[in-house]
């Protein structure tokens, strides 16, 4: 079964580092393999009793594989155990619903290096290419997210190209939630905050990105990382 070759599609910038280590977050690997003509996405084997996990002797692994919607191919399952910040297995008595899940998202990181080469650059302790620079027409990147959008005047455009806007009482929802969010939970937030920019092409040195959360799908990207952090 024929599957995209992607090795050197990770570039600098779109890692973070951990420890001694630099890593790309599942976010940024599942939008490589979202942003072709073959749409990838990631899966998990249930077990004949319908959990998420294999039992391997008193601990546990979750089976990954990638299935291509359009077509219906799929990769085979990819093993990866279920460890700690230690790598060190977790028990099943210990085993909790958050450990799955961050399993899951780990393991579809070693599982895209391994069936596509996404990111094996990484795992083989090989340099990443550098990223090619794009030009934008300049942007007020300062803004605070105690603040709404300031208003400018814009040339118009056809209404069959007119982004759909948020709604003020969602804009202000949302940033106010990432404003909590930040407070409560500010390593968690790096980590949403790098997949956002990446996401959706924005600088990693901009610091206040609050003017790029405009439209729906923003809103509802950011709504569906944060369910995954389980906020």
């Amino acid at each position: 079964m024929p599957v995209p070759y992607l090795g050197g599609e990770l570039k600098k910038g779109e890692t973070e580092k951990k420890g001694r280590f630099d890593y790309a977050a599942w976010a940024v690997i599942c939008n490589k393999l979202n942003n072709r003509d073959e749409r990838w996405q990631p899966g998990i084997r249930f077990n004949p009793d319908g959990l998420p996990y294999h039992i391997c002797g008193n601990t546990a692994a979750v089976l990954i594989y990638f299935k291509e919607y359009e077509t219906g191919k799929e990769t085979p399952d990819w093993f990866y155990p279920i460890t700690n910040n230690q790598n060190k297995p977790i028990p099943l008595d210990h085993l909790t619903c958050w450990d799955i899940n961050n399993a899951h998202k780990r393991g579809l990181c070693s599982a895209a290096a391994g069936f596509f080469s996404l990111g094996y650059e990484l795992w083989a302790k090989e340099e990443l290419a550098e990223m090619e620079v794009e030009t934008f027409p300049p942007v007020n990147n300062v803004l605070n997210l105690n603040t709404s959008p300031t208003k400018t005047k814009q040339q118009p455009l056809n209404s069959d190209v007119m982004p759909e806007a948020l709604t003020k009482q969602k804009r202000d929802l949302v940033i106010t939630t990432l404003k909590d969010f930040k407070k409560d939970k500010p390593e968690k937030f790096k980590s949403f905050a790098f997949a956002f920019k990446a996401n959706y092409h924005i600088p990693q040195n901009v610091e206040n990105f609050a003017d790029h959360i405009q439209e729906p799908k923003h809103a509802e990207w950011i709504e569906m990382f944060l369910r995954s952090l389980g906020e």
